[in-house]
């Protein structure tokens, strides 16, 4: 009798280990898998983020060329979506309504890009502010900056539990160079006040200088 006793209480004991060792394997499985999960999200957000910055530089480098294409947009704010699109020989860029999709590592990405008008302080001059516009007086007021557009870069993608995941970065464009926008008539009217978002042969005010002429002003005598 002993040694059934002996017997079962051994089968029971391995039994007991196996099931402890079965839990210990799962837990050690899920581990691995969530780790794994976790690297691979990681690998896809650092990829969606250079996408979305590399989108950004280029939107950058448009602008320094061509100012027009991007402050001339016609419709802009968050929801007016943009990407870029690349065609002829030699290869030129240009502004499309919509997104873009690019495909790595195969993971799927919707790529795409805004942009907002911005406002400055002290008569469009002074700090950037989210403040509505105002009437320009004695130097204070709120008016847009013709020169500052605020641009943001948006990627998607479908994660790996399913729903939809996104990334984006912002950044603040200026025009810093006047090859593009050039004043060389001012035959126009005057009283026109700015800022002036386009080449115009309009001005404010003038004093003792006959503007009459396209291309050229001419000094009256005092």
């Amino acid at each position: 009798m002993g040694k059934k006793s002996k017997s079962g209480q051994s089968l029971v004991e391995v039994l007991i280990a196996t099931a402890m060792g079965a839990v210990i394997i799962g837990a050690v499985v899920a581990s691995i898998i969530l780790s794994m999960r976790s690297n691979a999200q990681g690998r896809t957000t650092s990829t969606a983020a250079s996408l979305a910055s590399g989108l950004l530089d280029n939107v950058q480098s448009l602008s320094d060329g061509d100012w027009q294409a991007i402050y001339g947009l016609s419709v802009k704010g968050a929801t007016s979506t943009y990407y870029l699109v690349t065609t002829g020989t030699p290869p030129t860029i240009s502004v499309a309504s919509g997104t873009e999709s690019v495909v790595i590592n195969n993971v799927g990405f919707t790529r795409s890009f805004s942009v907002q008008d911005v406002y400055r302080t002290s008569c469009g001059t002074g700090s950037i502010t989210t403040s509505s516009p105002t009437n320009c007086s004695g130097g204070s007021g709120v008016l847009e900056d013709p020169s500052t557009q605020l641009v943001i870069a948006t990627v998607s993608w479908i994660n790996v539990g399913g729903a939809t995941s996104s990334i984006s970065v912002s950044s603040y464009i200026t025009h810093s160079k006047d090859r593009v926008t050039q004043y060389s008539n001012w035959s126009g009217s005057s009283g026109v006040s700015g800022p002036l978002t386009s080449p115009s042969s309009d001005y404010a005010t003038s004093s003792n200088v006959m503007a009459t002429s396209g291309g050229a002003l001419q000094l009256q005598s005092y």
